[in-house]
């Protein structure tokens, strides 16, 4: 096919960046109108197929880009991806180094190693070919709302136990990573392996937390890494510990170093819950909301299909990442969470109990659930669906505090009317799916005391990953919440 042919299904919006093997612009799919990557890679630039659309193909994972489409001509390949909207990790740390936040906040940095922990956790272990990304530095990883994502698998290396056990000279020669954070067993055409990778995500623990690139100069690189990190770091003792697991990292020797991911994870980790326990790295004192244990949050929608089930599993993203423990229950006879398993490959579930590997973990209950399993020192998201008058008696005996959401349309004010008539005087309206006028319109003809319990619902696009758009209305929320205990 050619140029003119993949053009009638994409706009060319502006060019994103430019490497050796080719350009990557920003496309919009005109039928579907959504923003995708094209990635334009010159024949003559690769033998084949790129390595990085055969790497993508077979990948699902929430931190790993989509790839929807490969199309080629007589001169380019051309790889159709999803479109990640985010900085760079090194436009984050230069950034940070603009406005002298070096070294970087430690417990978000650690929140991102842990984050790419879990991707190579995904690519090391994947059945029946492993896949190491060997190019891990701070160009490929993107920041978007606290997801990390990571990209450019051009370098990729399939640990396929049908390949031949040690590859041809030339083979490893075409692996290069980049030079600061490559092993030093790509240098020596060695062939590649687990520890490879976790050499690359020392460096990159390293330049996350200092701002500085490491280069061994003196042969010493461990010696310098645990030096820098214990002088930097604050307290002393959080420097030093986090200097011995960079450094195990960085050994040259590859089976000195952590023996996969998931025990590079496990000690991130525990150095997170650390801090969370102490007085560095705690977060911001919390709210009432999140201080009282067992607290029951319910929530239902004045209409179908207003967006309860979003907002609660948004809520209990949020509560978590401000290091609340909170969980999701579905009060209703719903199969939602089932549908979300189906479409979202990072959703798990044993028995009815579902779990999502965000950044903060999470945990869903399903309606066939016994209440007596619940968690009873959690904040309990309790989504009750539509209200009735069933519901509103079940919220009347069961929850602390409940949220009505409703659309704006005049038809639907008539019903979320009649629906706080039923509902406990500890409600808040939320309003949906409407503009501020009509959000101020609605908002003067309530009661006075009415119009304190009223917010506009903002859109939220991911709800296991609210941005930072949404940041504020939550905290609004949760102060609203508050004044209702």
């Amino acid at each position: 096919m050619d140029d003119a042919f993949l053009m009638e299904k994409y706009e060319v919006l502006r060019l994103l960046g430019r490497g050796s093997e080719g350009e990557t612009y920003l496309v919009r799919h005109k039928t579907l109108d959504i923003k995708r990557a094209l990635k334009k890679i010159a024949k003559d630039c690769v033998a084949a197929i790129p390595v990085e659309a055969s790497a993508l193909r077979a990948l699902h994972h929430p931190g790993i880009p989509i790839i929807y489409d490969l199309f080629s001509d007589s001169k380019y390949y051309y790889i159709i991806l999803e479109y990640v909207k985010g900085i760079t990790m090194a436009q984050f740390v230069e950034n940070q180094k603009k406005k002298a936040n070096i070294p970087t906040n430690t417990y978000e940095m650690l929140c991102y190693g842990k984050q790419l922990c879990d991707i190579l956790e995904y690519l090391h272990t994947r059945r029946p070919e492993p896949i190491l990304h060997l190019d891990l530095q701070p160009r490929n990883i993107l920041i978007c709302n606290g997801q990390i994502k990571l990209i450019d698998f051009g370098n990729a290396f399939g640990l396929s136990p049908a390949c031949e056990t040690t590859p041809s000279p030339s083979r490893l020669q075409a692996y290069r990573g980049t030079r600061g954070f490559a092993a030093p067993e790509m240098y020596a055409h060695a062939t590649p392996e687990v520890a490879t990778d976790l050499f690359s995500l020392g460096k990159l623990l390293y330049y996350m937390l200092t701002g500085e690139v490491l280069y061994d100069i003196s042969g010493n690189l461990t010696a310098i890494c645990f030096e820098r990190l214990s002088r930097l770091i604050s307290p002393s003792t959080l420097g030093e510990q986090l200097g011995e697991i960079v450094c195990k990292c960085l050994y040259p020797t590859p089976a000195l170093r952590y023996r996969d991911a998931r025990s590079l994870r496990v000690q991130i980790e525990i150095l997170l819950h650390q801090m969370e326990q102490s007085s560095f790295g705690q977060p911001k004192a919390p709210t009432a909301i999140q201080t009282k244990q067992g607290c029951r949050i319910a929530i239902c929608g004045a209409t179908p299909g207003i967006g309860a089930t979003h907002l609660g599993i948004a809520m209990t993203a949020m509560l978590n990442q401000k290091k609340r423990r909170a969980i999701y229950v579905e009060a209703h006879d719903s199969p939602m969470l089932y549908r979300l398993k189906e479409t979202d490959q990072s959703i798990r579930e044993s028995n009815g109990v579902y779990s999502h590997g965000t950044t903060v973990p999470m945990t869903f209950l399903s309606s066939g659930i016994c209440e007596q399993t619940y968690p009873q020192d959690q904040i309990q998201i309790m989504d009750y669906g539509v209200c009735n008058r069933n519901v509103a008696r079940q919220i009347r005996e069961n929850a602390d505090v409940c949220i009505l959401l409703s659309g704006m349309m005049y038809w639907q004010t008539m019903i979320f009317r009649e629906a706080l008539s039923m509902l406990p005087a500890k409600t808040l309206l939320l309003l949906n799916h409407g503009d501020q006028k009509q959000f101020l319109s609605i908002k003067g003809e309530l009661g006075h005391s009415d119009q304190k319990r009223i917010l506009r619902l903002p859109t939220i696009p991911n709800p296991f990953y609210p941005d930072h758009t949404s940041f504020s209305f939550f905290d609004q929320l949760f102060s609203f919440l508050e004044l209702t205990f």
